[in-house]
């Protein structure tokens, strides 16, 4: 399995070159947009994918933990049966949590990525190569297959889904056949064995292990005891080849993360301007991470081990989130009612009336819609978020990282990054959406093997910002209106037949602009949306354990939130 990893990185790493030319067509501006999308998308599924396999190789790593600590119980040379009875509880434990897991969320949410993948990068038309379009096109397309090919076997592996169907790969590439014919060997062995050949094996001899202990609880003599030694001994190398595996699986998941991450890096590098479209990718890859470290904090919580200091951490990050998500969805109002008035705008341009005071009322409209966009840096709403996003910085941010040893440990390190992450992001956000003058990178500590992926993208974004103070798709709006602004100008003056066909003219393309910009903004409304249900989830999960889990009188009040309005 983590040869298979490594494989798909390996495409990714090789593909790096090609794809990060996806910026520079600029002849073919609708292809430079579709490809743009195309691979945006299938990367942050990717992405998503890693998260879930990275969440199912936790689970892996923590059932490493449980067959060494049940090898340090029973090589310890204590035989008293009271250590013997929890060495063979902890190795029931270890057998029990392998259990297949094919109707976890994660399985299901993993299956949903797949076929999405399928449908979508596998989908795009292979043809002849005739051009540097046609070879990324191409390329996405072979990515997507065999991202497809790979994720299928790795999800039904780790979740212990029943039963694989396989992807054929288009004749159109010339290594298909090789890889149709090694994807039906490997379905065949995977439909044919529920567990990995390392779980098998230390199952098969921890159990075995504790039919042992049962004699030497029995009877206890030498000859027993000496049973237990060698069987112990086999056990032992059978875990040592499963942390191993684990070990080499962890780093190959780690390895493709980082790998697309740096093919991302690469692409945006090229985006010119930040786009309402990146700005709602930037609020979905947000709640993702939310939603990937859902199982982590919600688990830890289940088993009645959230420590105070951490849920007093987790509460008060959450709570700053939500109220940054308000933040934000008032100025994405104030965006909703400029596309309102554009589209009144343009309902009076098109009616086909150009009496002069009709003209005069849509002249009037569009250049509101010019103003309401100036720059308020100065906003209340603005300072507000900036002082919540320094606050996350100063809390969760400085949450100390160090090892992760238990499970306490993995909390606090995930949120520490879901803070860091939560900065980088809202910076940007609130720094486009309020026309703050300047931003300043946060930077990720090195603690984390993807901090020097999300430092270098930040630098990138944070440049763009920082040099420029509208949205694209509000400059853009903002140029064509001035245009129309200025035709009517002349068609009142003297109402020509020329004049009214320029008229015609750049409506048309400042029609264009506003559906871009209308777009954008509803798509920017549901991620913002998204990311506080997202948050809400985790933290009512939370608040549930402690209404369970603890006296509430303990804990006092919380403080209730109310969902956004669009």
């Amino acid at each position: 399995m983590s040869k298979a990893v490594t494989f798909l990185t390996t495409i990714n790493t090789a593909a790096y070159n090609q794809i990060v030319q996806i910026h520079s067509f600029r002849s073919d501006k609708k292809f430079e947009s579709d490809l743009m999308t195309s691979y945006m998308d299938y990367s942050l599924k990717v992405l998503e994918l890693c998260n879930l396999m990275t969440s199912s190789v936790k689970e892996m790593t923590e059932r490493k933990m449980l067959m060494k600590l049940a090898l340090r119980l029973v090589k310890s040379g204590d035989v008293a049966p009271e250590k013997m009875k929890k060495g063979k509880e902890v190795l029931r434990r270890c057998v029990e949590c392998t259990r297949a897991r094919g109707d976890d969320e994660r399985c299901s949410r993993a299956k949903v990525l797949i076929g999405e993948v399928s449908s979508g990068a596998c989908k795009l038309p292979v043809g002849e190569v005739s051009n540097e379009a046609g070879v990324v096109r191409r390329t996405l397309h072979a990515l997507g297959a065999l991202t497809v090919v790979i994720s299928n076997v790795l999800v039904t592996v780790l979740y212990g889904q029943s039963e694989i169907k396989e992807h054929r790969v288009t004749n159109e590439f010339g290594w298909a056949n090789s890889v149709n014919s090694v994807q039906q060997q490997i379905v065949d062995q995977v439909n044919a064995k529920s567990l990995l050949t390392e779980i098998e094996d230390t199952n098969r001899l921890a159990v075995n292990v504790c039919d042992v202990i049962d004699d030497v609880i029995g009877n206890g003599n030498e000859e027993q005891r000496v049973r237990l030694e060698k069987v112990v001994k086999e056990y032992e190398e059978t875990v040592v080849r499963y942390c191993d595996g684990v070990d080499e699986l962890t780093n190959g998941v780690n390895g493709l993360f980082n790998g697309v991450m740096k093919t991302r890096n690469g692409v945006l590098d090229g985006v010119r301007k930040v786009t309402l479209s990146w700005m709602s990718k930037a609020v979905t890859f947000l709640t993702t991470i939310h939603t990937a470290a859902y199982n982590q904090i919600h688990s830890f919580r289940s088993d009645n081990k959230f420590e105070s200091d951490l849920m007093t951490s987790y509460m008060d990050y959450s709570l700053k989130v939500l109220e940054l998500c308000n933040l934000m969805t008032s100025s994405v109002k104030e965006m909703t009612e400029r596309k309102m008035l554009m589209k009144l705008a343009l309902r009076l341009v098109k009616s086909g009336d150009v009496a002069p005071e009709k003209m005069k009322k849509t002249k009037e409209v569009l250049r509101r819609c010019v103003e309401c966009t100036r720059a308020r840096g100065d906003d209340e709403r603005c300072l507000r978020a900036k002082v919540l996003i320094g606050e996350v910085s100063s809390g969760a941010c400085k949450l100390p990282v160090g090892e992760v040893s238990n499970e306490a440990g993995v909390v606090r390190r995930t949120l520490h990054a879901l803070g860091a992450l939560t900065v980088v992001v809202s910076n940007v956000l609130v720094s486009v959406l309020y026309g703050q003058s300047e931003i300043k990178e946060h930077r990720v500590t090195n603690e984390f093997s993807w901090a020097d992926s999300v430092n270098s993208v930040q630098k990138q974004i944070v440049d763009q910002v920082n040099a420029k103070s509208l949205l694209t798709e509000i400059e853009d709006t903002n140029r064509l209106a001035v245009n129309v602004c200025d035709v009517i100008d002349d068609v009142i003056s003297n109402g020509y037949e020329e004049q009214r066909v320029r008229l015609e003219k750049v409506v048309k393309e400042y029609e264009e602009t506003v559906v871009r910009y209308c777009d954008g903004v509803d798509e920017l409304t549901n991620g913002v949306n998204g990311l506080f249900n997202g948050v809400m989830k985790t933290r009512n999960g939370v608040l549930d354990g402690v209404r369970k889990g603890r006296d509430a009188a303990s804990k006092g009040p919380q403080k209730r939130i109310t969902s956004p309005k669009n």
